[in-house]
């Protein structure tokens, strides 16, 4: 989401940047085989009933057993390095998503649509 929000800002703020390259942004929320306005209705739901922090249906906390095989690096001394950093630092530890954290991803792409529909 970061690319997302990194998108966001360079669009509010286009006076701080001559260029900018993102890689791979998040702009729009990928909800699989579920609707995306039935995705969105659910998680808006969950944080009306104040269960935004409920990870969501299918998802749960982080889990070990990244493998090198199906990562998306070539390089296996820069694969084994940051799973070590990540096994150490609970903090790098990525799990599923949660109500609260869907509903802000939408928010934020619906920003993102918006602006280019409007440039």
């Amino acid at each position: 989401m970061g690319g997302g929000i990194a998108a966001r800002f360079v669009e509010m703020y286009p006076e701080y940047f001559a260029a900018a390259v993102l890689s791979a942004p998040m702009m729009e929320v990928d909800t699989g085989s579920v609707n995306a306005t039935l995705a969105r209705t659910i998680a808006n739901s969950m944080v009306r009933l104040g269960k935004g922090v409920d990870y969501v249906l299918g998802q749960g906390p982080y889990e070990e057993g990244y493998y090198f095989d199906t990562s998306n690096t070539f390089s296996k001394s820069m694969f084994d390095y940051a799973y070590d950093i990540m096994i150490k630092e609970e903090m790098f530890q990525k799990g599923g998503a949660s109500y609260r954290w869907l509903k802000q991803a939408f928010a934020l792409t619906d920003d993102l649509t918006f602006l280019e529909e409007n440039l």
